[in-house]
């Protein structure tokens, strides 16, 4: 009976290992291609090295984010691998960044099958979750200078003064 124990928690303490990988010590060389970043990220992906996939998403984004195709897949990788761990809070706001982006594109500029994933995967947040998440955004979306709290009577006699705004003031030579 011991040794049958002995046996399950090694089982289970050797599969819980296994499916973990460290980070690489090195990133990847500068000259490798946003398709060989994403391979690398999706190998990591496939065998449940969750924390390695991330890695090679985020140096994507890094290194080709500035492209708007790699830029969304890149963030829908990463919000759909937050969303898989359960991290709601994370993945919900970059879900819905991907719709935004597509509302505001030019219509067939950007790969389709983005934007019907990203509404995919926001459906599958529980919907208490997603209430909870939907009431920060907006709390949280309310700027300072907007709330109650906010007195703008001492900037709007500072831009009043014309004669007092040198923009040269900040250049420095």
């Amino acid at each position: 009976m011991k040794r049958s124990r002995f046996l399950v928690l090694f089982i289970a303490a050797s599969m819980t290992f296994s499916s973990c990988e460290s980070l690489p010590k090195e990133p990847p060389p500068s000259d490798m291609t946003d398709r060989e970043i994403i391979q690398l990220a999706q190998t990591a992906y496939d065998k449940n090295h969750y924390n390695v996939a991330e890695y090679y998403y985020k140096i994507l984004l890094q290194r080709y984010g500035n492209y708007t195709n790699d830029y969304v897949e890149g963030r829908f990788e990463l919000a759909h691998l937050y969303l898989k761990q359960k991290k709601y809070d994370i993945a919900v706001p970059m879900l819905q960044e991907i719709i935004d982006i597509y509302d505001t594109s030019v219509p067939g500029s950007l790969p389709g099958e983005y934007i019907i994933l990203a509404k995919s995967d926001l459906a599958k947040v529980p919907e208490k979750k997603m209430a909870e998440i939907q009431a920060r955004i907006e709390k949280d979306s309310g700027s300072y200078e907007n709330s109650d709290d906010y007195d703008n009577s001492e900037d709007e006699e500072y831009y009043d003064d014309e004669e007092s705004y040198d923009p040269d003031a900040y250049y420095y030579d």
